[in-house]
């Protein structure tokens, strides 16, 4: 809960993030709710959520990012991905989730870059 305290969450810019179908005929994208902050220097927090009890698999398109590499910090998994700033506004960032389950992301670009900057 120590995220919440972050600027970004106090005074960040809020969007939320319409879920897309990973494929057609996929209706698994409907149980997924994302938002997006972005905070006043540029960084960026996604916070993405599969609200269904099943796997589920969506697109969530991420709005404003720059081109060149997007590094995925999940802050409550050990875990982070780079991905392409245009695919992720473009096509949107490719999420296959189990039940119940959650990521808040931050993101970077390499060499601690705020992703807005450039």
């Amino acid at each position: 809960m120590s995220l919440l305290r972050k600027p970004v969450f106090q005074d960040g810019d809020w969007q939320c993030l319409d879920p897309d179908e990973a494929w057609p005929g996929n209706g698994s994208w409907n149980g997924f709710i994302g938002f997006q902050w972005t905070g006043r220097c540029g960084t960026v927090w996604i916070v993405a959520v599969n609200y269904q009890p099943c796997q589920g698999q969506c697109y969530l398109r991420c709005p404003g990012m720059a081109c060149g590499p997007v590094i995925l910090t999940d802050q409550m998994a050990a875990a982070s991905y780079e991905r392409e700033g245009g695919d992720l506004a473009s096509r949107g960032l490719f999420l296959d989730m189990p039940g119940w389950s959650y990521h808040v992301f931050e993101l970077t670009q390499p060499l601690s870059e705020p992703v807005g900057a450039g």
